[in-house]
């Protein structure tokens, strides 16, 4: 799961960087269990793990609510489908990314695949993240796991030293944001359940 990413935070995941070994403890619920970034080669890889208990639906829901991602992931800017129905899915977002007194634009169009509603795949197709690929799913247990995987090899330069640590806090930050809007959307769902009429 291309928009302005006012910093590679993904959401995102469909945001900057990949996969790696990271600890293992076990979340609670509606919560980023764990967060791994690094290096490869001139480029970044992470894996994020997070929880929620909402339902697979909802969380799948809010994870490809492509023209609305900017309104709850921290630093994207805009996001929205630029694929006409019936077309391949594509979604052109953009944002900042921002460490310490370094600022870049990004601009970023991917390419998505959805097998709803556990998995969908992505890759950068244009901009300035290429090469970028990844993928997320979701697994019902019975809380909703949330998996996000992803590499990416950015053309500006990220600190070598501190840049994971960056990337990570950043990556926390925007999958803090999708899980908040689940839980807000969770929230409307039983109040509006709790104030049917009576049959």
């Amino acid at each position: 799961m291309a928009g302005r990413i006012r910093s590679p935070r993904l959401a995102g995941w469909l945001l900057i960087a990949a996969a790696t070994t990271f600890a293992t403890w076990h979340a609670r619920a509606d919560e980023v269990a764990r967060i791994g970034v690094k290096r490869v080669g001139k480029g970044y890889e992470v894996s994020a793990c997070a929880s929620t208990t909402a339902g697979a639906e909802l969380a799948w829901q809010v994870l490809t609510d492509f023209d609305h991602l900017s309104d709850f992931v921290p630093d994207l800017r805009s996001s929205r489908v630029i694929s006409a129905p019936g077309e391949p899915l594509r979604v052109e977002q953009q944002g900042i990314w921002h460490a310490l007194f370094f600022r870049h634009r990004i601009e970023v169009v991917f390419a998505i695949e959805l097998d709803p509603p556990r998995a969908l795949t992505f890759r950068a197709v244009d901009g300035n993240l290429r090469p970028m690929w990844g993928h997320l799913r979701l697994t019902a247990r019975p809380d909703c796991r949330i998996e996000y995987r992803t590499r990416s090899t950015p053309d500006f330069w990220i600190p070598p030293l501190i840049g994971p640590a960056l990337i990570r806090g950043q990556v926390r930050d925007q999958l803090d944001g999708v899980l908040g809007e689940i839980r807000r959307r969770q929230q409307i769902l039983a109040t509006s359940t709790r104030h049917l009429p009576a049959d």
